[in-house]
C-alpha cells in the first residue's frame, strides 16, 4: 500500500487529472498535491486512507489552522497480471452528508475487455476504504491526495 509518493506536477506528463488544481483550489487556499497510488489484490483486499488517524492531539490545539485533507481517484486499472476473463470489482465506503455511511461500486473491470477506468471521484472527510470486492486484481487505483488549509467563505 502506497500514498503520497511524490509531488504531482499539474502543467507536466499528466494531463489525466488536470482538474486537481482547480479542485484543490476549491477545497484548500494553500495546498499542496501528492500523487497517490495503491493496489489491491488477492493479499491486500482493502486499504483505508485516513491522514487524520495519527494527527497528535496538541497539534490541533496549538492554534494553528488544522490542514484539510481530499482524496481524489482519477483511475482504476486492471494490472496485466490478472487472470484472462477475470472481473475485478472495486467498492468504496465513506462518511457522507449528515455523517451518513456511504458504500457503493466505483468500478467494475474485466480482463482482456474493460480494464481500465477514467473516474472523477472526490472524497473530503476520512476515513475512505477501498476495497475489492470480487476477484484477486492485482488492480491499481491512482489519484491525488490534496493538503492544505481551509478556506474562509
Amino acid at each position: 500500500m502506497l500514498f503520497g509518493i511524490g509531488t504531482l506536477v499539474f502543467e507536466n506528463h499528466v494531463h489525466h487529472i488536470s482538474l486537481l488544481p482547480v479542485l484543490s483550489n476549491l477545497i484548500c487556499s494553500k495546498n499542496v498535491v501528492y500523487f497517490v497510488g495503491v493496489q489491491l489484490d488477492a493479499k491486500t483486499k482493502e486499504i483505508e486512507w485516513n491522514p487524520e488517524k495519527n494527527f497528535p492531539k496538541e497539534e490541533k490545539d496549538d492554534g494553528m489552522p488544522i490542514p484539510r485533507h481530499s482524496l481524489m481517484i482519477k483511475q482504476a486499472i486492471l494490472s496485466h497480471e490478472a487472470a484472462d476473463g477475470e472481473i475485478a470489482v472495486i467498492e468504496a465506503e465513506a462518511v457522507g452528508y449528515a455523517q451518513a455511511n456511504i458504500k457503493t461500486l466505483i468500478s467494475v473491470l474485466v480482463q482482456g475487455k474493460d480494464h481500465q477506468r477514467s473516474l472523477d471521484l472526490v472524497f473530503h472527510d476520512a476515513p475512505v476504504k477501498l476495497r475489492l470486492v470480487k476477484g484477486s486484481g492485482p488492480v491499481h487505483l491512482v489519484g491525488a491526495h490534496g493538503v492544505g488549509e481551509l478556506n474562509k467563505l
